[in-house]
């Protein structure tokens, strides 16, 4: 009877196949869910590596950042309580009279802060006008410093813990440590200088150097004291971080908005702080790099040892998978003979064998997959690539057999059984 004839389910037949000889399929099973779960344990475990690879990276480079951040801190902090580290003098200052005199001879006009501060500069902040003049105290016959300051022009302002500038009331005046140590003068006193009567604001601590000699006033008091209204000698400003340790950068800025001036910068325990933030960065970047560099180096050994170790279980688990078809055609061999003798074609026969495959094929390559995830997160992209890796070999492994039963006559299957 042909096929046509009978009401025949492929499917049926196969799953019935398969309860008749469960041991069998499901040790054709595991040889397919190694093969797969060789595979997807392999891509699962290299893309888990390139993952952590990745965190320990930003890690790493958050980590940098917080230690830069906190070293930039640390050197503005350092710069804001050491002082002032830019000063700007007239063009025709001689540097050496500036450094011999302790102040400048020549002047500019006032209005150049306002310059300074209307600019987009990019290099320099907290702009403080000065007036700086050695003299001969009259009423004491001392010579000293005075220093004629005007509250700083800032952008962003600072707060007055964290300002490095001494500003002084109009009508007021701060005493360096000598100064107020040798007269006895204390806060809230009048004391007369060049005939005008002045209130001590704030008596300074020692500090060791010329400022122990220095007096400041308002800028506007010291202009009218020294006849130079509307004149000053000095600038002073603080380097932004962007020109940290970039003097040039601050000079050809300046030059541009204030072409009659010169820049000096004064080095200082910042210098130094600087350096450590440089060093930190360079180390920090370099090893980030070192890690890097490691771990690709890693990454490359595991995927040759993947490449040489995956197709191994591969070639393996097919031949394996491949006996065990040969086997099995072979029990089956009467069966067939048996059924083509009746009169069924190779046609239907192929059809419950195929069925059996996809079967084998599909619980193997889903087995494999479940398995090789376990070795780190399930990645659902990999399932449909492990049933096709499934289904390959299922083909490969079943197919030679069943063509040779299919081709042999079956008066000589029947013969020999």
């Amino acid at each position: 009877m042909q096929l046509s004839r009978i009401d025949m389910s492929a499917l049926y037949f196969a799953i019935r196949e398969i309860a008749y000889r469960p041991i069998s399929f499901v040790f054709a099973m595991c040889s397919i869910a190694v093969a797969v779960g060789s595979l997807t344990g392999a891509l699962t475990l290299l893309q888990g590596y390139d993952d952590q690879t990745q965190v320990i990276l930003k890690q790493k480079q958050a980590d940098l950042e917080q230690r830069v951040t906190r070293i930039n801190d640390d050197v503005r902090k350092a710069m804001q309580k050491l002082g002032f580290n830019i000063i700007i003098l007239p063009k025709d200052q001689n540097l050496g009279d500036w450094y011999a005199q302790d102040y400048a001879s020549k002047y500019m006009p006032l209005a150049h802060v306002d310059r300074l501060v209307e600019s987009d500069i990019a290099t320099l902040e907290h702009f403080v006008p000065c007036l700086r003049q050695r003299i001969k105290w009259p009423e004491t016959k001392w010579t000293i410093l005075l220093v004629g300051v005007r509250g700083e022009m800032a952008n962003p302002p600072l707060s007055v813990d964290d300002s490095p500038c001494d500003s002084v009331p109009q009508g007021g005046i701060i005493l360096g440590h000598e100064i107020h140590r040798a007269f006895d003068l204390t806060v809230g006193q009048t004391v007369k200088l060049m005939t005008r009567e002045l209130t001590v604001y704030r008596c300074r601590p020692e500090q060791g150097s010329k400022d122990d000699i220095t007096v400041w006033l308002d800028l506007q008091d010291a202009q009218e004291l020294l006849g130079k209204q509307g004149l000053i000698n000095e600038i002073r400003a603080l380097e932004k971080q962007a020109a940290w340790s970039n003097i040039s950068r601050v000079r050809e800025e300046i030059t541009e908005i204030l072409p009659d001036t010169q820049v000096v910068e004064i080095t200082s325990l910042a210098a130094a702080k600087t350096a450590a933030r440089t060093k930190a960065l360079e180390e920090g970047e370099a090893s980030i790099q070192r890690e890097t560099e490691n771990r690709i180096a890693i990454l490359a050994t595991q995927k040759r040892l993947a490449w040489v170790l995956v197709p191994l279980v591969f070639i393996i688990c097919a031949v394996w998978l491949g006996l065990m078809s040969f086997r099995n055609v072979q029990d089956r061999t009467t069966e067939i003979g048996i059924l083509m003798s009746l009169g069924y074609t190779a046609v239907p026969i192929l059809r419950v064998l195929l069925f059996r495959s996809l079967l084998l094929a599909a619980l193997g390559g889903l087995a494999g997959f479940l398995g090789g995830s376990c070795f780190g997160s399930l990645e659902l992209r990999l399932l449909v690539p492990a049933l096709l890796v499934s289904a390959v070999i299922t083909a490969v492994a079943s197919w030679g057999p069943v063509a040779q039963a299919l081709h042999q006559d079956p008066a000589d299957i029947l013969r020999r059984d």
